[in-house]
C-alpha cells in the first residue's frame, strides 16, 4: 500500500533496519504519541538524547526512502 507517495512496505522495512533505539523513540514519537520528555522517562535517557534519536532516525529513513528533507519556508 502507498500512502501519500511512500510505499508502507518499503517504510516499515526500513524502520526495521534501524538499531532499536532509534525504532522505539520513532515509534514512540509518532505512533505513541510521547513528548521527548515522556520517551526519555520510558527509555532511560535525557530528553535532548530523546530528541537526537528521533532526529537521527528521521534522517535514516528519509536517506533511505530517498525522501528529502522539508525546507523551512520562513528566511
Amino acid at each position: 500500500p502507498e500512502i501519500d507517495g511512500l510505499d508502507a512496505d518499503r517504510a516499515v522495512a526500513a524502520l526495521d533496519r534501524l538499531p532499536a533505539e532509534l525504532q522505539e523513540t520513532i515509534v514512540a514519537r509518532l505512533w505513541g504519541g510521547l513528548t521527548f520528555e515522556q520517551i526519555a522517562a520510558v527509555s532511560g535517557c535525557s530528553a535532548s538524547s530523546a530528541f537526537r534519536r528521533y532526529e537521527a532516525g528521521i534522517a535514516a529513513l528519509r536517506e533511505t526512502l530517498g525522501v528529502p528533507c522539508p525546507i523551512d519556508p520562513t528566511p
